[in-house]
């Protein structure tokens, strides 16, 4: 596994506020997002 400090965790944008995913972190988006957003 890959362990990462809380500095390093905060650091990444959150690109999804609904998964929480960022770039490095591997969560894939639930697809809820478009239609909960203010796009």
């Amino acid at each position: 596994m890959n362990h990462k400090s809380d500095a390093q965790i905060k650091d990444e944008l959150i690109l999804c506020q609904h998964c929480l995913r960022t770039a490095n972190n591997g969560i894939k988006c639930k697809g809820i997002c478009v239609a909960d957003s203010d796009y």
